[in-house]
């Protein structure tokens, strides 16, 4: 027998320690490894970018509401963006932004507390105000006088709440109160009553524009009839003139009696309700008639004079006569220099009123003496109108080519 041979030995034992055994690394293997740690990568920065990703998206969803709940809150918008802040504040407590949040919504609880106060002190200055004008328009104090009347109530309330119903409808009131008059007036011919009413119209309604255009009317019908009596006024002096001329030669004087003035000399004599050429213009609200309607004429005490009346018969006038500003020689008035009135910002008048007044012109321009005809409710203004029109400067009229004074209706107007 062969002796049995030892199985072979890939290593050699050192020192004759236990011995061990080395599996190989193959190509498959290196494989699977790098498989597995790109698998493992792609995880990890699948994983990373979602975070990122996701993380920003969701910041810039919370920094949008918040800016959307900031505008909406400097919009005064106070309701919708209490709403906002209180959905920021909840969907998200952590972050930054919430401690803002918070503070604007205790700013929007304390504004509106403040508002709930103001509200209730409107409304208690509405009612109260409302109370002032039920009394003034029961009195009929509609836009007079100037510190208590309705219309300044009415505003007040409409000033707080331009929609309140019962002021409205107490302007409406007022507002058809002057239209009915002003309507009426202006059908019976009592143009200058209309005129007024519809002035107080404008007053209610600024800038009415049929009050206006009613106004215009007026005003051409009053001038028309003004144009029509000093037609017939001149139509008048002309028919007198021509029966004096004829006079001598039909009732000849003695030459042995002495002359004697014609009653006609005496112009004092001639009845006033006669004298309608010498009214003011603010008379004609009851005077003035519809064209249609025929007018008496009028018989003017100053044209009975005799147009040839030698000088000393002139220098027997006892005084300047006084005549109409229709009467003087050109038909019209000359208004050389106008004085505006100066309001002391002190006086409390109402903030409108109208002053009409008769002005006496003297020979010389003057204004000798001033008539208030529709005074101011408040009563500096008709002293203050007084005292202006007084500076008025005229240029110096005549009538029949002799100087006279007359009269003129004068209106100024305080805003």
């Amino acid at each position: 027998m062969q002796p049995q041979q030892p199985a072979p030995q890939f290593f050699a034992q050192p020192n004759g320690s236990a011995a061990t055994t080395v599996v190989p690394v193959t190509t498959d293997s290196k494989k699977t490894i790098l498989l597995v740690l790109l698998m493992v990568s792609v995880i990890i920065a699948a994983g990373v970018w979602y975070f990122v990703h996701v993380k920003h998206q969701r910041e810039q969803q919370v920094t949008a509401l918040f800016a959307l709940a900031e505008s909406t809150f400097k919009r005064n918008d106070y309701p919708k963006a209490s709403e906002l802040f209180q959905q920021f504040v909840l969907q998200h407590p952590d972050n930054s932004l919430s401690e803002l949040a918070q503070q604007r919504l205790d700013a929007i609880a304390l504004m509106e507390t403040e508002a709930q106060k103001q509200r209730a002190g409107r409304s208690q200055q509405i009612e109260e105000t409302l109370k002032r004008a039920q009394i003034a328009m029961n009195l009929r104090r509609y836009i007079t006088p100037e510190n208590d009347n309705a219309l300044t109530h009415i505003r007040a309330v409409l000033a707080i709440d331009p929609f309140q119903k019962q002021a409205l409808d107490m302007l409406n009131t007022i507002g058809n109160f002057y239209r009915t008059e002003a309507e009426r007036d202006f059908n019976r011919g009592r143009y200058e009553r209309a005129k007024n009413y519809y002035e107080n119209i404008q007053v209610v309604y600024p800038g009415d524009e049929s009050a206006g255009e009613q106004i215009a009317k007026i005003d051409d019908l009053i001038n028309e009839e003004i144009n029509r009596r000093r037609q017939i006024a001149r139509q008048n002096a002309a028919s007198q003139q021509v029966a004096r001329s004829e006079q001598p030669a039909t009732n000849p004087v003695s030459k042995t009696a002495p002359q004697q003035n014609l009653p006609a000399e005496k112009p004092a004599e001639n009845p006033a309700s006669n004298d309608t050429g010498s009214q003011p213009l603010a008379s004609l609200n009851n005077t003035i008639l519809p064209p249609n309607t025929p007018v008496s004429t009028p018989v003017d005490p100053v044209e009975t004079k005799p147009a040839n009346a030698d000088s000393a018969s002139l220098n027997a006038v006892p005084e300047i006569i006084s005549v109409d500003e229709s009467q003087i020689d050109g038909g019209k008035k000359v208004l050389l220099r106008k004085a505006e009135p100066v309001v002391p910002r002190s006086w409390n008048y109402g903030g409108f009123s109208r002053v009409r007044a008769i002005c006496t012109v003297g020979t010389d321009g003057q204004v000798e003496n001033v008539e208030i005809l529709t005074p101011a409710k408040y009563r500096r203004l008709n002293d203050l109108t007084t005292e202006t029109l007084l500076k008025y400067q005229y240029k110096p009229a005549t009538f029949n080519g002799l100087p006279t004074r007359f009269k003129t209706v004068e209106e100024i107007v305080y805003k």
